[in-house]
């Protein structure tokens, strides 16, 4: 069996305290059956290995743990490892939660763990700040391993300094384009679907495609991965954003995108939007892919119109008013019980939405909410992910970041007045304008429709001649041609030098 040691340093705990013998050692099931893992409460001052030979803490553990999981294959494996001395054998990564100085101080003091993988417990952002003081502290330790947001398991200071600076590259790239928040999410999404989906192998770790740091740096990349990555960098940009789970039903595998609050004053846009760079990746050898957003900013009704999943949202599911109304219908009293907030509402989902949305969270305990209290806060976070964004906005904020694009790669990039129309149609992009008595109907009832190729043309001419925009395509056109035979000269001077 595989075991993993999780130590929790706590330097107030009261040394010999007979009270805790229940807690100083828990014994735990892995995530696999030849997995488990023992907890360990302790102190700097106490040594660990007096702590797992002591009689009373390790009977204590196996019989709780009987008691609780009603298992014995774990502990019997356990016990006779614990008789023999060889209970530290099996334990290839130990994780220990306190600061980092106190575990450079702790891993001193108990020279045993020295051989093992030790992974620090508290989670660290992505700031070269918080890898400068780790470095300072533990020096170039191999062993020494960090938990970030997007990954499951640790990772070494080395790949945690290349998570960093690859996150860092995309970040101060789109930061030095001065873009608007809506502009910024779309140059960061044609950054981060550049890849290719590609599956981890039967004999490789389920981390390999999913994790962030790997998905980042190596060549496998699932759905989770491409979420962690745009995720990554939209907090880069202090772009509020989440990593949101679907399922599928039948046990089939589910699927990851990214949440985010968009809050633009420049394009007049406030809302919940979700973003796809796995359903809009790349698929050939062509910059094809780079003609459609058709998953880029869109509603969850928008979405659900365009995947073809009947996908089950788990991260939060009362987007719709409608759902908000059959919650409503469901909850009897007027004061909402401990049990209604905890089972019916869901307050830890709900504040999720709401910290996404930046606004003040719901507290369970001394506090009480009335029906209504929670319904009008649930209808607001349905208002904000029901605001579709329409054509007209999204050609603006494009033509800002494929004029950049093109000018930075222009073979990659297509920037002309088809470009734009293709990419309006391929993208399904919300239409405000009302042509033909269907349309106008749909507009009665609030419908959005995807824009139609005459509408994107028509939509396009007139934002192009309105602004001036149709010469100043060329005029960016003739200045990369002029900046290619620059190019081309300094070249040709370098091979004759």
């Amino acid at each position: 069996m595989i075991g993993s040691l999780i130590i929790d340093l706590e330097p107030e705990r009261e040394e010999n305290n007979l009270a805790a013998l229940s807690s100083k050692l828990e014994l735990y099931q892995g995530i696999d059956d030849n997995e488990y893992s023992i907890n360990v409460k302790t102190s700097l001052d106490e040594d660990l290995l007096s702590i797992l030979k002591s009689k009373n803490y390790t009977s204590q553990m196996l019989e709780e743990y009987k008691y609780i999981f009603d298992d014995t294959d774990i502990s019997d494996y356990v016990s006779r490892k614990i008789a023999r001395n060889e209970l530290l054998e099996d334990i290839e990564e130990v994780v220990i939660f306190g600061t980092a100085g106190n575990i450079k101080e702790y891993l001193e003091r108990n020279p045993l763990l020295k051989s093992k993988r030790i992974c620090i417990g508290t989670p660290v952002s992505l700031k070269r700040s918080n890898l400068t003081k780790l470095k300072t502290i533990f020096g170039e330790n191999a062993n020494i391993m960090v938990k970030i947001e997007g990954n499951t398991k640790g990772i070494t200071l080395d790949v945690y300094e290349k998570t960093i600076k690859a996150i860092e590259e995309i970040v101060n790239k789109i930061k030095s384009y001065n873009y608007s928040p809506y502009e910024a999410l779309i140059h960061t999404y044609d950054l981060v679907r550049d890849k290719f989906y590609n599956m981890e192998d039967e004999t490789e770790s389920y981390a390999i495609s999913r994790d962030l740091s790997h998905a980042l740096l190596g060549d496998k990349i699932v759905c989770l991965g491409f979420s962690n990555i745009f995720n990554a960098v939209l907090k880069g940009l202090n772009i509020n954003s989440i990593v949101f789970s679907l399922s599928l039903p039948n046990d089939e595998p589910g699927h990851a995108r990214v949440l985010s609050y968009v809050n633009d004053e420049k394009y007049n846009i406030e809302g919940l939007y979700f973003f796809d760079p796995t359903f809009d990746c790349k698929k050939n050898d062509s910059n094809d892919f780079l003609l459609s957003y058709r998953f880029f900013g869109k509603t969850k009704e928008e979405m659900d119109l365009l995947s073809g999943y009947d996908f089950i949202y788990e991260t939060y599911s009362l987007f719709g008013f409608d759902e908000v109304g059959d919650l409503e219908d469901d909850l009897e009293n007027e004061i909402l019980s401990f049990e209604d907030l905890i089972r019916k509402v869901k307050v830890s989902r709900v504040n999720r939405m709401l910290r996404l949305l930046g606004k003040e969270t719901l507290e369970i305990g001394e506090n009480q909410y009335t029906r209504d209290e929670i319904m009008e806060i649930l209808c607001e976070i349905s208002d904000f992910a029901n605001r579709p964004i329409d054509a007209e906005v999204f050609l603006q904020a494009l033509y800002r970041v494929r004029r950049n694009e093109y000018y930075e790669n222009p073979i990659k990039y297509a920037f002309d007045m088809k470009a734009l129309i293709d990419i309006l149609v391929n993208s399904k992009i919300a239409s405000n304008q009302i042509v033909g008595e269907k349309n106008l109907l749909a507009a009665l009832f609030g419908i959005k429709r995807p824009i139609s190729r005459q509408e994107a043309t028509s939509t396009v001419n007139e934002y192009l001649s309105n602004n001036g925009l149709d010469i100043d395509i060329e005029r960016i056109k003739l200045a990369r041609t002029l900046k290619n035979i620059c190019e081309q000269k300094r070249e040709e001077k370098k091979l004759i030098k």
